[in-house]
């Protein structure tokens, strides 16, 4: 394992894990990135395109927008990220719904005949 830490050193994404303790065990070990390692790495990368720092449940939200968009039934939706139900992403099936209806507009040829 020396020589993959001896790899890590030398390439550019390396400099994400050296902060958050033990490459072997941020990488393959039985434990997680926590929440300061990742944010850690959000703030530099931020810092680094010059843009403000996102939330991280702004993650959370682009993955539910996300999953409705290419056709997840909110119901699985909900299960998979430990709702009760589905009061809180209706919201973002609202805005899948807001979608739809602008590339109808788009795409229409009655909307886009000229007439």
């Amino acid at each position: 394992m020396e020589n993959f830490k001896d790899y890590l050193e030398l390439c550019e994404h390396a400099k994400d894990y050296r902060d958050i303790g033990d490459v072997d065990q941020s990488l393959f070990g039985p434990e997680r990135l926590g929440y300061d390692g990742l944010r850690g790495i959000l703030n530099r990368r931020a810092q680094e395109a010059g843009v403000e720092e996102p939330a991280l449940h702004d993650f959370r939200r682009a993955f539910a927008l996300s999953m409705l968009r290419n056709g997840m039934d909110i119901f699985t939706l909900a299960k998979l990220m430990g709702h009760e139900g589905i009061s809180v992403l209706q919201c973002y099936l609202k805005q899948t719904n807001l979608d739809t209806e602008e590339a109808h507009r788009r795409a229409s040829p009655v909307d886009n005949a000229g007439f």
